[in-house]
């Protein structure tokens, strides 16, 4: 008997993938329950059609947007795997600088802008690079003297009695780029025109009501 010289049949039993996500819901649902299943060669033919069902609804792709769509999934999983490895490490910079702080062996932070429209931030978010400068006479930490720095994205608030919250465990502060006195007059000017803008809203308003009087 003569060996197929080319691959016509697949072979391998075609299964059904069950998934089941019990930490990853952040709806009502107490579970994420997904069904996987590429269809049997007879019925993809040309087709290539991958059945998905999410939570009890069901629906079909063709193979290359499944492969996108894993593709994207793996994606956006390594994304917020790096995410979540840099935030962990920014506590952690952050945790052992406020303890230096509270120790007494920092002369003063400097707080730098960087970046003043820092990428998945809205507006009034700043990137800052945070230095510390420990006092002259604190021996070892050569180290930290030498090399200890780190960037964060900060928002400061307006309202100075929660922006002195917030500077507090910074200690003896040195801003750079950053003007705080500017900052609170762009917010002051916004909250003026916001008013002014409702305030003209609820003119319209009245005369579209009065008007519906007459």
């Amino acid at each position: 008997m003569k060996m197929p010289y080319v691959e016509t049949v697949i072979k391998e039993k075609y299964k059904t993938d069950y998934l089941t996500f019990s930490q990853s819901s952040v709806t009502d649902r107490p579970d994420i329950q997904i069904e996987i299943k590429a269809l049997i060669p007879e019925r993809s033919c040309e087709e290539r059609h991958v059945y998905f069902e999410f939570n009890g609804e069901s629906f079909w792709l063709n193979a290359e947007d499944a492969s996108l769509l894993g593709q994207k999934l793996i994606e956006h999983a390594t994304k917020s795997f790096r995410a979540s490895l840099l935030i962990h490490q920014q506590i952690h910079e952050t945790r052992k600088l406020f303890q230096w702080v509270r120790d007494g062996l920092i002369e003063k932070v400097i707080l730098t802008v960087i970046d003043r429209n820092p990428a998945n931030y809205g507006k009034g978010h700043y990137l800052f690079h945070i230095e510390p400068v420990f006092h002259k006479e604190i021996e070892g930490y050569e180290y930290e003297k030498a090399f200890f720095a780190f960037e964060k994205v900060i928002y400061f608030s307006p309202f100075e009695d929660v922006f002195k919250e917030q500077i507090e465990p910074y200690g003896n502060v040195e801003f750079v780029d950053y003007d705080r006195d500017e900052e609170v007059r762009r917010f002051e000017k916004e909250c003026e025109k916001f008013s002014e803008d409702l305030a003209r809203e609820r003119a319209v308003i009245v005369d579209i009501n009065r008007g519906g009087e007459n």
